[in-house]
């Protein structure tokens, strides 16, 4: 967490708390048949997030989400 928190510069609490939240949304969305409502995100991570959509980049949880639902 320090290391992703690092890369883009933020604090490493709203690298934790986002972790969580993504966590829980992605069990939800792999239960069997059940869909969940795709989180906000953070407010401390919205410019990181702005960043990420610019250069086009997949994370690792969008990459295993989009994975998950081209596999059904």
């Amino acid at each position: 967490m320090r290391n992703v928190a690092e890369t883009w510069k933020t604090d490493e609490l709203n690298v934790i708390r986002e972790h969580k939240v993504i966590i829980a949304y992605l069990s939800k969305c792999f239960a069997i048949s059940k869909r969940a409502v795709r989180p906000k995100v953070r407010p401390g991570l919205r410019q990181v997030a702005f960043r990420l959509k610019r250069e086009s980049e997949v994370g690792p949880f969008s990459q295993i989400l989009e994975d998950g639902r081209t596999s059904r």
